[in-house]
């Protein structure tokens, strides 16, 4: 039996994906789908805000046909089983080299996380050494945003936060993908090697695709 005729993928780590990357997907799966949009609350006053669109507002028709199913919610606070998921990754210095070398030289990775610079600037790559050994968990992160920070402690809260959104997007990955006995597909080969340790290191069994993205 071929993989179109019973596997069904789920996108990540976002919400949303190229249309070129999306038909690709159809052509070798019978269903793609997709999680809404990842906002994280740390406290009951701070996180991050949700974006109400979906890949079926673009795409009515996929919708309509069952092709591409969404709607997963991945946003509120973290459970206790995710906490201790993305501690796990945060504490892993292999995952964390990964993560710092995938800031360090893709360009994609970098703006997914920190966005655009004004202009025709290039995004600064550069990680401060203290912050690539610096021990992070969940509670300091969230004990920071919590904090009035300033100067220097900026950029060390905004590498902080970044580990901790990587590392949850995964982790609802590994969650949805488990659940529903779903192979998993992404197009940023950062994500896809954060994600292939993490499953070794695991013991999980999961298909994961990395799609190349060429010309786009």
């Amino acid at each position: 039996m071929n993989r179109m005729a019973n596997c069904e993928v789920l996108f990540y780590p976002f919400h949303l994906c190229h249309e070129r990357t999306l038909y690709r997907l159809l052509a070798e799966f019978r269903r793609v789908h997709f999680r809404d949009y990842m906002a994280i609350q740390l406290s009951p006053f701070a996180g991050t805000t949700a974006y109400s669109d979906r890949m079926g507002d673009k795409y009515p028709d996929l919708l309509a046909e069952g092709r591409l199913m969404q709607g997963y919610s991945v946003s509120g606070p973290l459970s206790p089983q995710s906490i201790a998921a993305v501690d796990r990754d945060l504490a892993d210095p292999i995952w964390r080299g990964l993560f710092d070398t995938a800031l360090e030289h893709d360009r994609r990775f970098h703006i997914g996380l920190f966005g655009r610079p004004s202009g025709e600037a290039t995004p600064d790559s550069n990680i401060d050494d203290a912050l690539k050994s610096h021990r992070w968990t969940v509670d300091a992160v969230r004990h920071m945003s919590n904090t009035l920070v300033h100067g220097k402690d900026v950029q060390t809260f905004d590498y902080g936060f970044a580990l901790l959104k990587t590392s949850a997007a995964l982790v609802y990955t590994v969650q949805l993908a488990s659940r529903h006995q779903w192979a998993v597909a992404t197009d940023s080969p950062a994500h896809g090697a954060l994600l292939h340790h993490m499953s070794l290191r695991d013991h999980l069994t999961l298909e994961n695709h990395v799609i190349e993205r060429a010309g786009y």
